[in-house]
């Protein structure tokens, strides 16, 4: 930036920088601001923008630099919207913009894994189990598919949400796995509880950690909606 601060690149840097690395928030929003003010045609300027607005709770704004982002580049990623969507409670938009990413791109295992997970907060618990067998398939995950699809038949979807939480303490053992991964498992088995004083304080912790990770990985999820969402 010293070289040439005109460079929406470098402000874009610089915003995941403060972002990701010092949480400082009010500066990467600045510089997300400026990139963009550079370059408004720029797909990843927008994109950066979305994510730094998200934890901010700045949704609806966050939303909006998603679908300009998505106009300038609509495979650059697909997914972005339906998360914000998400996290704004907003299911209905979310799991019809899932669809239609989903649709467009048919071998795209990630997107049927981001519609699973919208399915998953509508509680249409079948069909996110189908998205979420076709994600393994397309992914080439046929021992993971294989258990994951005996386990639906004799415990229904439930017991796959704590089967999953248990292959990844599994694979864990013999390599690594992100904790974002593990808290998002965790988070969406726990929320299947019933509201006890326990599960609560479970919930809790999990949407704690979920929080963190996602902060990390610009997809900040707040405790308190998250945890009566499927309630």
């Amino acid at each position: 930036m010293e070289l040439d601060d005109r460079s929406a690149e470098a402000h874009n840097s610089m915003a995941m920088i403060q972002l990701f690395y010092r949480w400082n928030w009010s500066v990467a929003e600045r510089e997300s601001a400026r990139a963009v003010e550079l370059n408004p045609n720029l797909a990843e300027s927008h994109f950066v923008r979305s994510y730094v607005l998200r934890p901010m709770n700045r949704m609806d704004e966050a939303l909006q630099e998603e679908k300009k982002a998505m106009e300038l580049d609509p495979l650059s990623e697909p997914d972005g919207s339906t998360f914000v969507l998400i996290r704004m409670r907003n299911f209905d938009a979310a799991l019809n913009e899932a669809r239609i990413r989903s649709e467009a791109q048919p071998n795209n295992g990630g997107l049927h894994e981001v519609l699973s997970e919208a399915y998953f907060f509508k509680r249409m618990d079948k069909e996110s189990e189908a998205e979420s067998e076709r994600a393994l398939q397309l992914a080439g995950e046929k021992t993971q598919l294989a258990e994951q699809v005996e386990v639906y038949r004799r415990g229904g979807f439930r017991a796959v949400l704590a089967w999953r939480v248990d292959w990844l303490k599994r694979k864990a053992a013999k390599q690594y796995v992100s904790p974002m991964v593990f808290a998002e498992r965790t988070r969406n088995s726990v929320t299947e509880k019933r509201q006890s004083a326990t599960w609560n304080k479970v919930i809790r912790n999990a949407n704690l950690t979920w929080c963190i990770c996602k902060a990390i990985q610009t997809m900040t999820f707040c405790m308190p909606t998250h945890a009566t969402a499927r309630s």
